[in-house]
């Protein structure tokens, strides 16, 4: 890692607060998130997400939510899934940007499992027979 420079940045108070919160959830500071962040647009050569305006569509929908018009409540997580779980539609790219992401979200949860002794070590007949099959 290269030289270490201090730099001033002016945020707005409320994002930086609430993001604060989040990234110490997280395990991170606000520093080291925006290491994170200078890295990236590095290894992008760019902003390391797409940055875009909406179109007109999306931008009366947002108009309409801000003003609480079209409006679905939604009362539990089980109403929620229910709402979201009908259909995508997304560029092909994204959904296997998504899938890849998925798994290694998956493979590190494994390995994490896997370091803190969360498994259980047993034969796959074993493990058919607690599963009553």
């Amino acid at each position: 890692m290269g030289k270490k420079i201090h730099t001033t940045l002016r945020v707005d108070e409320k994002n930086y607060k609430e993001a604060k919160k989040i990234l110490e959830r997280l395990g991170l500071n606000v520093s080291q998130a925006f290491n994170i962040f200078i890295a990236m647009i590095k290894e992008t050569k760019g902003i390391p997400f797409e940055i875009k305006i909406p179109n007109e569509e999306t931008q009366k929908v947002i108009k309409e939510a801000k003003k609480g018009k079209n409006l679905t409540e939604i009362k539990d997580l089980d109403e929620f899934k229910k709402q979201t779980s009908k259909f995508v539609v997304l560029p092909i790219e994204e959904y296997e940007k998504l899938k890849e992401a998925e798994l290694e979200n998956i493979i590190r949860e494994a390995e994490e499992d896997y370091k803190s002794g969360r498994f259980i070590k047993e034969t796959a007949e074993e493990h058919l027979k607690k599963l009553g099959n």
